[in-house]
């Protein structure tokens, strides 16, 4: 017969005095010790399966970090794997497989991947109320996040294929229906955080374009590129960001659209790094521009040399109308010597 896994906690026949925190009842006593002396496998399981008890009303799921140890010094962690080895050899006992399937233990971590990320799943919705998890997220030792970008990109080649979703798939689905939208799932994250102001009771128009949240989410800056951006938005999306409350607002006829998100941070870089090209022509009467050159703009030190060496890393994919610009500021594809710029420039 296979001996017990928990064989470690036997007595060791050394005798010991016992000191309890608080008053127990005689027959209590008399029946933990009996349960200690003449049943120590038991006695060990049971400890084993109190710690484990606390750490499922904690955490909300069984999925014990292997090196985790809890309060109590209990190796939590270690005392899971040697069950979960128990029960690949059949030598756990049907009431001790019962009381861990109770609380939800997985019994096979690779064999059962899409049982324990759906685990994780729906105690992440609980707690937040949706999917958007980061990709780089860890609950424990367990790489959630990358276990759900990874669904993401199985789901959309199954699409692509024209097969139907799969069984996880569509149990995500039931805990989330944006868990894998047609659209960047980082803008589904903000618009998760936007609907929790606006629930709030929170006019999202009302904030400030440099409103930044707790977590260094730029929404004042989201809501600002949803009600003049649109037109680039998935019908979806527009139907979300209405019910939120975000105010559309159409583009004059005489205006042009007005760049948002990436492109909009990338007009920002370009206005900022002309200008410091600008105030460097004014303080040197050149654009002999050299990797270590800096200049003081708005109040800060700006790397001017820099910025105009990674403009030329990048000159093919410039946009048009960034060519355009820095071209018209004097800046050309490559160094030029100073006396040609200071003509240049005159």
């Amino acid at each position: 017969a296979h001996p017990a896994p928990d064989d470690e906690d036997e007595d060791t026949g050394v005798p010991v005095d016992v000191v309890f925190g608080r008053p127990f009842p005689a027959d209590t006593i008399a029946q933990a010790f009996r349960l200690r002396v003449l049943h120590p496998r038991e006695a060990a399981f049971r400890r084993g399966l109190e710690a484990a008890t606390a750490y499922k009303e904690t955490y909300g799921h069984l999925d014990v970090p292997r090196l985790y140890d809890d309060e109590n010094k209990f190796a939590l962690g270690r005392w899971i794997n040697r069950m979960r080895k128990a029960y690949a050899a059949s030598t756990l006992k049907p009431a001790h497989v019962k009381a861990l399937e109770a609380l939800g233990i997985i019994w096979n971590l690779q064999t059962q991947a899409a049982e324990r990320g759906l685990l994780h799943a729906r105690n992440w919705a609980a707690h937040r109320g949706h999917l958007a998890v980061p990709s780089d997220e860890m609950i424990g030792d367990y790489a959630f996040g990358r276990w759900l970008t990874n669904r993401r990109s199985a789901a959309r080649t199954r699409a692509d294929n024209g097969l139907a979703p799969d069984p996880t798939d569509l149990a995500l689905t039931e805990i989330d229906p944006y868990w894998n939208p047609p659209w960047p799932i980082a803008w589904q994250r903000v618009y998760y955080t936007a609907r929790t102001y606006a629930d709030a009771s929170i006019t999202l128009d009302d904030l400030p374009a440099d409103f930044v949240t707790d977590d260094d989410e730029h929404l004042g800056e989201w809501v600002r590129e949803q009600s003049t951006g649109y037109s680039t938005l998935h019908p979806e999306q527009v139907r979300l960001v209405t019910e939120l409350g975000i105010t559309l607002i159409e583009p004059a006829e005489d205006e042009p659209p007005q760049p948002t998100g990436r492109a909009a941070r990338q007009q920002r870089q370009l206005d900022q790094g002309l200008a410091a090209v600008a105030v460097f022509h004014d303080r040197e009467g050149h654009l002999h521009i050299r990797q270590r050159d800096t200049v003081t703009l708005d109040g800060a030190e700006y790397k001017v040399g820099q910025w105009v060496k990674n403009l030329r890393k990048r000159w093919d994919d410039l946009p048009p109308g960034h060519l355009q610009a820095v071209t018209a500021a004097g800046i050309t594809r490559h160094p030029q010597p100073p006396a040609e710029l200071t003509s240049a420039g005159a």
